[in-house]
């Protein structure tokens, strides 16, 4: 094995871990020291990556350097030199943690002159109002369609999809916002307790939206409840006056606000919150993967028939949602339904990709939740009178319900797909299980070793008329 591509390897994972040491250690300990496969995704050289790469060999050298010079001796030294230094290469994960222990005060320092930096640029933008998006799932999907509907009233900017956090966020304001900006909406990550909280110092929120709580990222949080309540962040430390925009649709949502909202102005959304001013009717879902069609209106009037090119259920209610926002806001009805016409499908959410043979393949590889590979699955069985494939390596991070989560995502898919294909790892054999006690056919479980593989599998067994739905997509830190 090359020891450069270990080393290089094993910066990756550091990376796609976001640099967390613990979780990092793990990775290691648990044989991801060395790559199963080749690279998903490239490294990328940030300016941290270029500096942990460098200390790490630099105190590589340094060992491998001090060692041949005490145990050999003349020329036997050199040879040493480049054993040592060749063998360090299989345990440079041991100098990268080292290298980020030593580093951290500089990074501290920073990322704070990053996020003050932020703070500034905010201040100078006059009048601008902040619409922040938090949740364990649907964050993405719901940005971009009240982007979308806001856009005819106002000048909007949003977060591209992975700025999160607060140095992200902090660098998009700086970087990317303009001072005739109007509104911001803006997507809030979270992993543990507090990150929520973060954001709103940085940006605080005049509407804060709850899109859902569920099982997302239960490894470092814990529990649902430490779900619910770092995500109720975004209203507890919004503006003071902020709306709270709910996802009345989620029971968890539902349940926990009257923990967090104390008093604070709430409003609700959902296909089936009758509270709302806006409301969706005649809802139809176009068969051949076009969107959905449906007619909207206020409590005035109705406004028209509209069709969108999403396939999630869901997004119907993320344009209530929205509409709701807008008029909170200040905007026409008019303009609102207007806006309509400028929401566009998401890449890698429920994604019709244009293929030849008339197979339709839908790309839902960055939906990693069991709400949302619930409405994929829902998505799949409406697709009837074609082949429904299905392909995943299912969900990570869902804690001490991964068993549970998994058996039932099987047991849905026995109802809706007619092939199922899973990439061997730590949980498809949950989802096997599954699909077993629902009496699914043995041969139409399929498996492969890698992702590529089931990739390349599928491919050489589609015909004409399937759909194919690729759900979820694993990085290489996870087994």
């Amino acid at each position: 094995m090359n020891p450069l591509k270990v080393a290089l390897h094993q910066i990756y994972i550091l990376q796609l871990e976001n640099y967390e040491l613990r979780r990092f250690f793990g990775r290691m300990r648990s044989g991801l020291w060395r790559a199963r496969q080749n690279p998903r995704k490239p490294l990328v050289w940030t300016p941290k990556a270029i500096l942990l790469f460098v200390l790490g060999l630099f105190f590589q050298f340094l060992l491998a350097g001090l060692l041949s010079t005490w145990l050999l001796d003349g020329t036997l030294a050199f040879t040493g030199f480049v054993i040592f230094a060749a063998a360090f290469s299989y345990v440079f994960w041991i100098f990268l943690l080292i290298s980020a222990v030593l580093a951290y005060p500089a990074d501290y320092i920073l990322k704070q002159v990053v996020v003050a930096r932020g703070r500034m640029r905010l201040r100078a933008l006059a009048n601008v109002r902040v619409v922040a998006i938090a949740g364990s799932y649907g964050k993405t999907t719901f940005k971009n369609i009240a982007a979308a509907l806001l856009s005819q009233s106002f000048k909007v900017v949003k977060t591209p999809d992975s700025v999160n956090t607060p140095v992200g966020v902090a660098r998009w304001l700086t970087r990317d916002v303009r001072s005739d900006a109007q509104v911001l909406v803006v997507e809030f990550g979270e992993y543990y307790r507090g990150d929520i909280r973060k954001l709103c110092e940085l940006i605080p929120p005049d509407v804060s939206v709850v899109t859902g709580i569920n099982e997302a990222h239960l490894e470092r949080l814990g529990s649902l409840e430490n779900a619910a309540a770092t995500i109720f962040e975004a209203v507890e430390y919004a503006k003071p006056g902020a709306l709270a925009m709910l996802n009345g649709d989620d029971e968890l949502v539902r349940g926990s606000a009257k923990n967090y909202l104390q008093g604070r102005k709430a409003s609700y959304f959902g296909a089936h919150e009758t509270s709302s001013e806006w409301q969706v009717g005649n809802p139809s879902f176009h068969a051949d993967g076009s969107g959905w069609s449906f007619d909207l209106s206020n409590k005035e009037k109705n406004l028209g028939s509209y069709k969108i090119p999403l396939l999630g259920e869901y997004a119907l209610s993320d344009i209530l949602g929205a509409a709701s926002i807008a008029s909170e806001l200040g905007a026409r009805p008019e303009d609102i339904a207007s806006g309509i016409a400028q929401v566009s499908a998401i890449p890698h959410r429920l994604q019709v990709v244009p293929t030849q043979n008339d197979i339709l393949v839908i790309d839902d590889s960055y939906n990693a939740n069991s709400h949302g590979v619930a409405e994929a699955i829902r998505v799949l069985g409406r697709l009837r009178g074609r082949r429904r494939i299905y392909v995943t390596p299912g969900l990570v991070e869902t804690g001490i319900r991964e068993r549970q989560i998994h058996q039932s995502l099987g047991s849905e898919l026995a109802v809706a797909a007619e092939l199922v294909v899973l990439t061997r790892n730590s949980v498809t054999p949950f989802i096997a299980e599954g699909l077993r006690t629902a009496g699914f056919p043995e041969d139409k479980i399929l498996w492969f070793d890698t992702a590529e593989a089931a990739q390349k599998g599928v491919g050489e067994l589609a015909r004409a008329g399937d759909v194919i739905l690729f759900q979820n997509d694993w990085t290489d830190n996870y087994i």
